[in-house]
């Protein structure tokens, strides 16, 4: 089996090389859209997992109450993350991309917060705000710079 020439991403970037047998036609990039489920099935497991914790803790003070409620939001965020992904790797378009940036941001600064709540350096109730102009700061950051390398 031959392969051939690697293509440039949306980003301007080498993305991988394309094997005949794993080339689908509608898919651009195989392996990067297939192994993104996992992501989708992890994200699955991780709100079961918490589902069962949070019964099983029927004690929870408030202070653990909002402590509860910061760890479910990481399923969604992982199940988000992991579907822009998919998506945009199927199709390597520049709109996608954004979607599939905006994925990554809201898992980085999701992790970053939960830090910084842990560190102290904000308070629970901060989160929300904290969390929201983190993915605001990211997104408005990555657009600018993606439209400056356009023009």
């Amino acid at each position: 089996m031959r392969y051939t020439k690697a293509h440039l991403s949306a980003a301007g970037c080498v993305s991988q090389l394309y094997h005949p047998l794993l080339y689908a036609g509608w898919v651009s990039e195989p392996a990067n859209t297939w192994s993104n489920l996992t992501f989708i099935v992890v994200s699955a497991l991780i709100w079961m997992n918490l589902h069962l914790t949070i019964q099983a803790d029927q004690s929870a003070r408030p202070k653990q109450a909002h402590i509860h409620r910061l760890v479910r939001a990481f399923a969604p965020i992982v199940f988000f993350m992991g579907l822009f992904s998919l998506v945009y790797h199927a199709s390597v378009t520049f709109l996608l991309q954004a979607f599939d940036f905006f994925g990554m941001f809201l898992y980085t600064v999701h992790m970053i917060t939960l830090n910084l709540i842990r560190a102290r350096v904000i308070t629970v109730h901060a989160y929300d705000k904290a969390f929201w102009s983190g993915v605001y700061v990211a997104s408005f950051a990555s657009v600018h710079i993606c439209y400056v390398q356009l023009t």
